[in-house]
């Protein structure tokens, strides 16, 4: 496993892929893809971005913004609040400005995912996810004894791929925020992801 690049990709959410997270003005949900650094399995994030994020805009993008919902897992609420801090920043800085808003799913969110259409998503127990513990969700395979995917490893996966380079060349930052009943701690034993530009 050592070695192995690091490069999530985000792609649309479709209708079919069992996610159904409330729309936001402004917003689209995506699922960050990527293959898991501790299972080695194919996992996905969903997450609210900028409706405007494409191939073409991501060269004009300074700044990103991740913003962390807190324990009532509301990512769109929160993509809403961020959105309005945003809207103080000069109409310049606004189009230089990605909003990027995980959302952190447990089993009460059920509503918003249909686990028969999305074998790669992520899950976790209660609100284990703020505080980096393992995802009950996707299921590890029969060949692998891991317990599941941290959170912070989300976290990784979302920084990292806006820090490629090749794709978003004019990011100059990548900003963290959270809710303050987001409990995510400084991972200090966690190993950070491998950038290959």
């Amino acid at each position: 496993m050592a070695g192995r690049p690091f490069l999530p990709d985000l792609v649309p959410c479709r209708e079919d892929s069992g996610v159904q997270l409330e729309q936001v003005g402004g917003a689209r949900v995506d699922l960050l893809q990527w293959q898991s650094q501790a299972s080695n399995e194919q996992v996905a994030l969903p997450v609210y971005t900028d409706r405007w994020l494409s191939s073409n805009t991501c060269g004009s993008i300074e700044q990103v913004v991740v913003h962390v919902h807190g324990k009532e897992r509301d990512a769109d609420i929160a993509w809403a609040d961020i959105a309005a801090a945003r809207g103080r920043l000069s109409v310049d800085q606004q189009k230089k400005t990605l909003l990027v808003v995980p959302q952190f799913l447990n089993g009460l969110d059920k509503s918003k995912y249909q686990p028969a259409n999305q074998d790669l998503l992520l899950v976790w127990k209660g609100n284990g996810w703020g505080e980096g513990s393992p995802s009950v969700r996707p299921k590890a395979s029969v060949s692998n004894d891991n317990t599941g995917i941290s959170s912070f490893e989300a976290l990784d996966a979302i920084l990292s791929h806006f820090a490629n380079r090749q794709m978003y060349h004019g990011v100059e930052r990548i900003v963290f925020c959270k809710h303050p009943a987001a409990n995510h701690k400084p991972a200090a034993k966690h190993k950070p992801p491998r950038y290959e530009n």
